[in-house]
């Protein structure tokens, strides 16, 4: 059954917290919306199955690695030790945590999704930058890189959508030729100015694994759900009842990711003003979780995270809402976030409810309802000893 996105979105691991809030009402922090970050240019109007679509976006040069942002959460429980289906208990502030839902599935997801392409070079970006999240409880540690091993290049950033999974940064194409013909990928033509490349990878999928390569990014496309076992179906894709191959490949997902970012599809940004203005209002973050429309709240965790089942009630904070987009953003001496939500005509939000929900730890708060729109901040100092 389709649940509204306000459900996936409480999901995160549950997180006390112990800051006290200070509540001042109307935008102070800085909050005038602004254009869509540019990352949004990867970003679907619609998921893969239904009208529903989802990201994870962390900017990997602004929080260093994932132990690095646990260390600077107003914390002293770590969320990222939880389940992502964990109930979210009352009181736990859903700006920390909805985000940090989002770089648990960005590194959970970057290990399992891109890790059946068993090219080598990845791992190093994942063990730098997502460490044992990313690693998973499947994860066998790869050996040492020998001399001689292609040099890929860097990674800035990285987006998870529920097609599929996109790295930001310098890389040397070259390089990713290379390290993909060593894991007995082919190329297979371009799309969108990318090089296209085919193979099994590591594993024995139903279907052909399928990525993209350009100087500045790396789109890795993620098996669709079901697609998790090699059982009944050949890896042609066919499935074993005889009927035609679903139009859903793995390398439609990575060419609709490119016709998205080339302005050939739909983007969320533009799906209509309501996303474009939360995307502006609240995606600028370091870490960056937003949701827009009805699906199941199943698939963010069936595609990028192996098709493992994720268990737990999921109460609501909020009324449901067509879409939402949470962020935080590290400083020096303190953490800040933004929260913006849009909800459908004639419903309005309840300040109580979302003062008590969101940005609720926070030393400094300010919460804005306008009409259907809710805008929320909040800021935390942080100590030496979260400073590092």
């Amino acid at each position: 059954m389709a649940l509204r996105r306000r459900t996936l979105l409480t999901t995160a691991a549950t997180v006390p917290l112990a800051a006290t809030a200070g509540c001042t009402d109307g935008f102070g922090f800085g909050t005038d919306a602004r254009d869509p970050p540019a990352y949004a240019r990867w970003v679907p109007a619609t998921g893969p199955e239904n009208d529903g679509t989802y990201y994870t976006y962390v900017d990997w040069a602004g929080i260093d690695d994932v132990e690095s942002l646990e260390a600077d959460l107003p914390t002293d429980d770590s969320p990222f030790e939880r389940a992502p289906g964990e109930v979210i208990e009352e009181g736990v502030d859903a700006l920390i945590a909805v985000p940090a839902l989002g770089v648990f599935l960005t590194a959970f997801g970057f290990g399992v999704g891109v890790s059946v392409y068993d090219i080598e070079p990845l791992w190093e970006f994942l063990d730098e930058y997502a460490g044992s999240v990313g690693a998973g409880p499947d994860r066998v540690p790869t050996e040492t890189p020998e001399d001689g091993e292609p040099d890929v290049g860097s990674l800035e950033a990285t987006l998870l959508t529920g097609r599929a999974i996109v790295l930001e940064g310098s890389f040397d194409v070259e390089g990713v030729e290379a390290a993909a013909i060593d894991a007995e990928f082919e190329r297979a033509g371009t799309h969108r100015d990318a090089r296209m490349y085919e193979g099994e990878g590591g594993m024995l999928l139903p279907q052909r694994l399928s990525f993209a390569a350009r100087e500045e990014a790396l789109v890795f496309g993620l098996t669709p759900s079901g697609d998790t076992s090699s059982e009944g179906t050949p890896a042609d894709g066919t499935p074993a009842d005889g009927t035609a191959p679903d139009d859903d490949s793995v390398r439609s997902r990575v060419e609709h990711i490119l016709d998205v970012e080339a302005g050939e599809r739909e983007r969320l940004a533009d799906r209509n003003g309501d996303a474009g203005w939360a995307l502006g209002r609240a995606g600028h973050g370091h870490v960056v979780f937003g949701a827009w429309g009805d699906f199941d709240p199943d698939e963010v965790y069936d595609d990028p995270l192996g098709g493992r089942d994720v268990d737990g009630a999921t109460p609501e904070p909020l009324p449901d809402s067509d879409g939402e987009v949470y962020s935080l953003a590290l400083g020096e001496s303190e953490l800040s976030g933004d929260m913006a939500a849009a909800y459908p005509a004639d419903e309005t939000p309840d300040r109580e409810t979302v003062e008590s929900s969101i940005a609720n730890t926070a030393d400094e708060q300010s919460v804005d309802v306008d009409d259907r729109r809710i805008a929320v901040t909040g800021i935390w100092e942080l100590g030496t000893d979260q400073q590092g």
